[in-house]
Formats: C-alpha cells, structure tokens, sequence
C-alpha cells in the first residue's frame, strides 16, 4: 500500500506508508523525549492491569531518508507522535525513533532490547514509513521495511525483512503483541479473519483471552490499496486514534479488544476512503485476545481476576445441561477440558463462565453463561466452521485454481477458507494440470508454492551438412539448425537436401525436455542416378523434385491436353524399361494370381520383351509385391519430358530411328533396344513398344492429386502414356494421353513401376 502523497516506487508495494503497531514495550522517558533503548525506568502504576504486567510501545516514524532516491512522506512523524499520546494515555511505557534514529542498527537494537520483557507483558511497535517489496535471486519476492540509511538499490541487504518481523512475534517474551501497518499486508503470514465473540463478553471471556498468548496483525488495507492522508494525519491512523480513545468499545464495558477494534474499523477507514482502503486484520499465532484497558476502567478491571473456588455445596452451585450441532465437541469449561456433547455437568459453581466447544479442530463455538444457584441451565450451541488461510503461488504466474472443483480465480491468491481437507488444482494453458490432497488447519495460514510442468518441450535439429529443409508431419518449419517448441508427443520428421538422400525420422517430445537430433544426410542420389531397388531388383532411375509444363504445349495435340498448366513433382524412383515378361512370371511364380493372359508372349521365347495383356489390377498388384507403385500420370509425364518441354522424350522433332513405333514396326522389341530413345533422365522406351498404366483416374484437366484421380479404390477407366509399337507419331508424343477401363488388356498394353524417393 503507498501513501496518495508521494510519487510511486518500484515494487509490489509502491511507495509504502507502514504503520507497524507492535506491542513490543520500551519505555520513554518521562519528559516525553525519545528515550535511549537503554533508558528502562520502572513503570508507573498506570500501567498496571490485572492481565498484563506491563505495556510497552516501540513508535518508529521515518519522513526523510539518506538515499535521495527514496521519496519524502508528510506525516509519519505526525502519526507518531498520535499513537505516543493516545498510548501513552493508555499506560503504555513509550520509546520513539524518528528519522535518523530509525536506522537499521537502530531499530534491530531496539528490537533486541525487548527480548528483556517479561513473559506476562504487552507489546507494541508502531512503524511510519515506507515498505517495499523486492525480487529475489531465484525469483520470489519478499517484502522489508525501509529503515532511514537503506539503500533503494540494496534493499534486500540494507532493509529489514518482514519475516525476520514474523518471527520475532515468535521470539519475544510477552504473552500478547499486536502488529499494525498502515499500509497492504504484503510479508506478513497471518490468517486474515477476526475470531468468533460471544454478544455479551464476562468477566471468565475476558480471563481465558488473556491467559492464552497471541501475536495478532492489523493493516490498513489489502495489497495494493494506497494510504490515504488527510488533515496532516493518514486516515487510518486518525481513526485508530479515535477507537482507541474509547469510540471502539461498542459494548461499553471498559475494554477494547484487538479484535473489537478491528471490527469498528474495518467500516470507518472503508467508508471514509470511499472503498479505496479496507482494513485487514488477523493474526500470526496463538489462540488470545489482545486487550486495552481504557481509563477509569480499573475498579472493574480488578474484579476480573480469578475467583476463589466456591465449596460445592448444593447451596453454591448448579447444573448445566449443555448439547451441540453436531454432537460430538470437545468441551472446556473456564479453559479445562470437561466432556463432549451432549453433556450434563452437576454442581458447577454459581457465577458467569466460558464454555468453548471444538470438534476435530474444525468447528468451534464459545459462549459465556451465568450459573444460578439450584438451577439447570440449558445450552444449545450451533458450532461454526473454523477458518484458515490458503495462500497459493504458482510458476509461472496466472494459472487457475480451483479447491475441490470451486474456482478460486488465478495466483497468485490469497483468501479466507473454511478448515479440512480439500483437493487443490491448478491449470494453465500450456502446461500440466497439477492436482495434489491439501489439509487447510484452523486459525492458521497455508502457503504453498508449486511449480507446474509445462506441455512443451524444445526440438533441436541439426544435419551434417546444414541447411536442410525439415518437414513436420508434411510441412516445411524451416532449415537446419533449427529450433521448435511443440506439445508433448511423437512427430515424424523428414530432411530433404539438394544432391542427398531424403532421410525421415521420429522425434519423442517431452515437456520441459530438449530433444536433440542430428541428422547425418546420404550424398545422392542425383539426376538419372541407377539403382537396382524393390524385390524385382529391377534397375531404376532417380528423378529428381522439380516442376514442369504439363499438356499440349506445342499446340498439336487433343483437346483433353489442355489448358496447359504448371504441375509440381517431388523426387521419385522409376523404372529404367517397362516389366519384362520375365519379371512378370517371377512374381505369377511366388503365388500371384492374375487377370491377363501374358504367357503366350513369354512361352515364345520372348522373355525380355515388355510384359502385356495385363489389367490394370494386375499391374498394381505386381508393383505393390515389388514394394513399389504405379507412376502417376503427372510422374510419368515429368520422366518423359523433362523440364524443357519436349515433345518427344528425346527432343522436339520425330526421329524413327529413336523408338519402336510408327511404319513399319509391327511388333514389341526387347525392352531398351533403342538407348537413343530415352528421356532427360536417362528413362527408356517412354515412347512406342507398348503403353504403359498409370495410377491415375481418367480426369480433365487441370492435373491435381488431390482431387480424387489417385484414389485406388475410385471405379472409372485410367489413363495410359507413351503409345506403342503400332502407333505413329501422333501418339507417341509425350503429351498424349488415352484411357481404357481397369480390366481390359491387350497386346499393346503394358506398364513399368515407381518408388517413393526414400532413404
């Protein structure tokens, strides 16, 4: 929380205006004047109650400091000096450090001289400064009060840590202290919720409070609120000043309690302020009741010491018949621990006592009743839900929580919750819900930190050589070296490289893992590159990725060639010459059953003739047993031509002594008879001896893969390329194309395979 009157600061904080009210007792000295931490004069007897042995205040106020880049505030000394009079006037023992007194060594020595208080003592610190919160080295933040020297940039070694404030609740001697900050509540680890009160509070509430220790906070608003200030005084101090001068015991019966006070003040600062602060209150520890005794209020103080036990005499005493919803609780009378409900209690000595209920730490309930002599007192009690604190920090930040499915909103957050048992889960985009059992104590706060594990992890990729396109499940991401952030799971990867083998792979992706892979690249194949592949071992020619010029484009040819049109083709393997009958009965001879009647061909001694009469089907069915396929219409094409846009595959112009085809041919020849014949990439007899099946469905133009002409499984007649040993030039330019339906063959009718260009 910053006061409105200074500039902002840097931190969670901002320009902070902390007003500390610790019961933490040192005297001041009786002219007023700020006294020495050494200066220990013996309190006077205003101070004297019958539940503290003494009250003590420590009143910092801090309005300039060393470093220039630390802001000026306008009234801290101002409040200081309110809460010294108004303390004072309550029989507190004071000591004040102002400004260049408030050094860090200053205010530690201080702190460190109230370790000499007795056990049944009262404290009180009341700091006027500023606050602020800084990052730490791992991250996590911390707040600290900004003592006179501190060094803005320094503050985490020049500061004084608000745990280190924490803990010295837990260090000092005194039964009760009472932290009050004018300022958010940022630093402070306290259950932010006022304690269960009886209406009427008697003389055995009032002793059971006091004997039980607490250290009890008090703030003048939630994180981030400012402090306002308002005639030279911050607004909250004014209206602390005046309940404390009486205006907040609302039950008029001399004594104010911390828990009171807050209750008064939380609906004056927030009205006052027009919703812009609202006090928090709490406490760090500790099951009491901090309590000012007002003046005059002495006479009756003094009756509430313990009474002497009465004789149990039927003349002296009564009963009590005492039941609770839910049955069950834990009783304890005056502080001892006496049964559980229902329960009836005989002979309990006359006068007013306090009854307080527990069951398993989680439900509670307090009442003070009277006992009348010869009488039974009768006590319904409804217990209430205890409540703790859940405090919930994530990392990173923003993630949703939810507390057995009810959304508590983002971290971090920090709010009030019945006690018990819950399941707490977070989630957030990106990363692992995290779902864990968390038991939230009574009275107390939980913090927990936890650090989700995110769905992404990192995919490194470099080949040797670099630059390699990398493709992820079909789509180029980039080149090599590259980096990618993906979701959990398993990618298939391909590398493709100018002048090398196209290598795939699989890459496993963990979150918050790196995976690495390199990629060693294959040299080759390049263009027109032979190798003998599949199971028919048949010689094949590489023909590299590339675009060409599909259709008529010398203006000669039918009318289902056009429009003339670009076609992208990617690497492939292809047969250098068509099936053999050879072949074709190796693989009718491992078991393959066919449609066509090739063997009068191949019985005739023409066995490296081209195989023909067979179906479509059949033609499949062989390229899928040689683990390969037929080409596409575009592929063959591509093969036959090139990217110049030849007419014949061996150029523009007919030339018959290239192909087996046109007059006076009148049969097949041995496959690759005619080496003068073959195409840019070295593929022969794409023209004339027989023509070949494509994988494509009959379809206009223009060519496209995706539009259902490569469906195996589509009914309609498929194309064939190349013409054959009977036809003329006209149809064995390589822009012809005819169709025929699956299952018709015939003598003219062959077909060669192709192969996924893979490493």
């Amino acid at each position: 929380m910053e006061r409105r009157s200074s500039r902002a600061w840097v931190g969670r904080l901002g320009t902070v205006y902390v007003l500390l009210t610790l019961l933490l007792g040192l005297p001041r000295t009786g002219s007023g004047q700020p006294a020495t931490p050494a200066d220990t004069p013996a309190a006077p007897s205003a101070s004297r109650s019958a539940h503290y042995g003494a009250s003590w205040a420590l009143l910092i106020g801090i309005d300039q400091y060393q470093d220039p880049r630390i802001p000026r505030l306008r009234h801290a000394a101002n409040d200081v000096q309110a809460m010294d009079q108004v303390l004072h006037g309550l029989g507190f023992h004071t000591l004040t450090l102002l400004n260049a007194q408030a050094t860090k060594r200053g205010i530690e020595a201080a702190f460190e001289k109230l370790s000499d208080l007795a056990k049944d003592d009262r404290l009180l610190i009341f700091f006027a400064g500023h606050g602020e919160t800084a990052q730490l080295a791992k991250g996590s933040e911390e707040g600290f009060l900004v003592p006179y020297d501190a060094n803005r940039r320094r503050l985490v070694q020049t500061g004084i840590a608000m745990r280190d404030i924490d803990r010295l609740g837990e260090r000092l001697p005194p039964k009760h202290i009472l932290f009050v900050l004018d300022a958010c509540h940022a630093g402070f680890a306290f259950v932010g919720f006022r304690d269960i009160e009886p209406e009427e509070k008697g003389d055995a509430y009032y002793r059971a409070v006091t004997a039980k220790p607490v250290v009890q906070v008090l703030t003048a608003g939630e994180t981030g609120q400012k402090a306002a200030e308002r005639d030279g005084q911050g607004l909250f101090t004014r209206w602390l000043v005046q309940g404390l001068q009486g205006v907040a015991d609302r039950d008029s019966d001399g004594i104010i309690t911390a828990n009171e006070l807050a209750a008064w003040l939380e609906p004056q600062v927030t009205r006052d302020s027009r919703g812009l602060q609202k006090p928090v209150f709490g406490r760090l520890f500790g099951e009491g009741q901090f309590v000012f005794e007002l003046p005059g209020s002495h006479a009756r103080v003094a009756s509430l010491a313990p009474a002497r036990t009465v004789p149990s005499t039927s003349s002296a005493t009564g009963d009590l018949d005492l039941t609770s919803d839910p049955a069950g609780a834990t009783v304890r009378l005056d502080g001892r621990e006496v049964g559980t409900t229902p329960l009836t209690l005989e002979r309990v000595p006359v006068g007013e006592h306090l009854l307080e209920l527990d069951k398993d730490g989680l439900y509670a309930a307090r009442k003070a009743i009277t006992i009348a002599a010869h009488t039974l007192e009768r006590h319904s009690l409804k217990l209430e839900r205890r409540k703790g604190k859940l405090t919930v920090f994530s990392e990173p930040r923003d993630a949703r929580v939810f507390l057995d499915g009810r959304d508590l909103g983002r971290t971090p957050v920090s709010l009030e919750v019945e006690a018990g048992p819950y399941t707490l889960k977070l989630t957030k985009d990106g990363y692992k819900p995290h779902e864990e059992p968390l038991t939230l104590p009574a009275d107390k706060e939980t913090r927990t930190r936890i650090a989700l594990r995110s769905t992404q992890g990192t995919l490194d990729v470099t080949s040797a050589p670099a630059g390699a396109t990398v493709e992820l499940a079909g789509t180029p991401r980039g080149q090599t070296p590259l980096t990618l952030t993906l979701e959990e799971g398993t990618y298939p990867l391909r590398l493709r490289l100018p002048r090398h083998r196209t290598a795939t792979r699989q890459a496993e992706i963990q979150g918050e893992r790196t995976t690495r892979l390199q990629v060693d690249l294959t040299p080759g194949p390049n263009l027109g590159d032979r190798e003998r592949r599949g199971t028919d071992t048949a010689e094949m020619v590489y023909i590299p990725a590339g675009s060409f010029t599909m259709g008529d484009t010398h203006g000669d040819g039918n009318r289902d060639e056009t429009p003339v049109h670009q076609v992208f083709v990617n690497a492939f393997w292809l047969d250098r010459t068509e099936v053999t009958n050879a072949q074709f009965a190796r693989f009718v001879q491992a078991g393959a059953t066919v449609q066509g009647d090739w063997r009068p061909a191949f019985e005739s001694g023409k066995d490296q003739h081209p195989a023909f009469n067979v179906t479509w089907n059949d033609a499949v069915a062989y390229c899928r047993w040689a683990d390969k396929r037929l080409p596409t219409e575009a592929e063959w094409e591509y093969a036959a031509r090139g990217t110049d846009g030849r007419r014949y595959p061996w150029g523009a112009y007919w030339d018959a002594a290239k192909v087996n085809g046109g007059y006076p041919a009148r049969a097949s020849t041995p496959v690759g008879s005619y080496s003068g014949g073959a195409s840019p990439f070295g593929v022969q007899d794409l023209a004339g001896n027989v023509w070949e099946w494509t994988s494509t469905l009959y379809k206009s133009y223009p060519y496209s893969a995706t539009d259902g002409r490569e469906d195996a499984t589509a009914s309609g007649p498929r194309v064939f390329r190349g013409g054959s040993w009977e036809n003329d030039a006209f149809y064995l330019r390589s822009a012809s194309r005819l169709r025929v339906d699956p299952a018709d063959r015939f003598n003219y009718l062959g077909f060669r395979c192709a192969q996924e260009a893979r490493e």
